[in-house]
């Protein structure tokens, strides 16, 4: 029992010391890190200051499922004791600790929430965006000074030889183009242009090695569900945000549209038109990414996107031969 309070005072005294950090998170830049050893469903956090909370959720809940194991436990040693009275005692002794555990670890869940809701509660902040890649043009159209994207048609380059791949427009409503495959990652299905397939795949093979979806779970909607089909290739026109906040069709093919560029987690990884994105992706899932030549979209605005174009900040190469 002085164990369990013991632990009670140190979480309440971390909170409390973490305080300024967790109630001005906001006015700081704040770090997805990547966790070596998650607890719960925990696998990256924003900082020490979320970390402690999250940790301090876990563990008020934890000691609320083993107070409850070890009441049915003592109670069914009760029932089972037969008018024995020292075995009737310590049932009696630990069921009484056990609720005292309750009592304590939601207790201290119920001072800190009158203290300071912020001190409990461990949500996805919002983080900076950080400055666009220079050739990055988020209509969909050509950047100034492309060297892989002419007149609609975009390009990769193949390494080594410099070979350039022409990628025309798809055409709306047409049967997809004979550079796009369809191909399996992260569990589900993509289409993908075919000349990008191996630096996909090389992504999916780390992911999986890190843990699959213990490490990072991906799903495929804006629900957060899991489906069956990522969304890559696409023939679709970009789709931005009016003044109102309203959807409109800009009318230029979206890089999507090209087989170059896949959405990960757009639930939790939405979109914005503000100054700052959400993402709960961790920074060894995005090295992933970098490491394989793919531009991830958290740059600017799109934290669900990734692309190997170089105006999206993708490397511009297609795969080896």
């Amino acid at each position: 029992m002085k164990r369990i309070i013991s632990i009670q005072l140190f979480l309440i005294g971390c909170a409390m010391l973490f305080a300024p950090h967790i109630a001005f998170a906001a006015d700081a830049p704040l770090v997805n890190v990547g966790l070596e050893v998650p607890f719960g469903e925990t696998n990256a956090v924003l900082g020490l200051a979320d970390y402690i909370a999250r940790l301090y959720i876990f563990i008020v809940s934890s000691i609320g499922i083993i107070a409850a194991v070890m009441i049915m436990f003592h109670g069914f040693q009760w029932a089972a004791a037969a008018g024995n009275s020292d075995i009737i005692g310590k049932a009696k002794d630990g069921i009484l600790h056990a609720i005292i555990g309750i009592v304590l670890a939601f207790s201290s869940y119920m001072i800190l929430n009158f203290i300071n809701p912020a001190l409990i509660q461990s949500t996805n902040p919002a983080i900076p965006i950080a400055a666009a890649p220079a050739h990055h043009d988020d209509s969909g159209s050509c950047a100034p000074g492309d060297t892989v994207c002419e007149s609609g048609t975009k390009y990769l380059v193949r390494p080594i030889s410099g070979e350039k791949i022409a990628i025309p427009p798809c055409q709306v409503g047409a049967p997809d183009p004979d550079y796009i495959v369809t191909v399996s990652v992260f569990g589900m299905t993509t289409k993908i242009h075919k000349d990008l397939v191996k630096s996909l795949k090389a992504v999916d093979a780390e992911w999986n090695r890190l843990g699959g979806d213990k490490f990072y779970p991906i799903n495929a909607g804006l629900n957060n569900s899991r489906g069956s089909e990522l969304e890559g290739f696409n023939c679709r026109n970009v789709q931005k945000k009016d003044a109102n906040g309203n959807w409109y069709d800009t009318g230029r093919p979206s890089n999507h549209s090209y087989g170059v560029a896949i959405d990960i987690n757009p639930a939790t990884n939405p979109y914005t038109e503000g100054s700052s994105i959400k993402t709960d992706m961790p920074p060894a899932f995005l090295e992933i990414w970098k490491k394989n030549g793919w531009g991830w979209g958290g740059k600017f605005k799109d934290p669900q996107h990734f692309s190997k174009l170089e105006n999206e900040d993708g490397d511009g190469y297609a795969d080896p031969n």
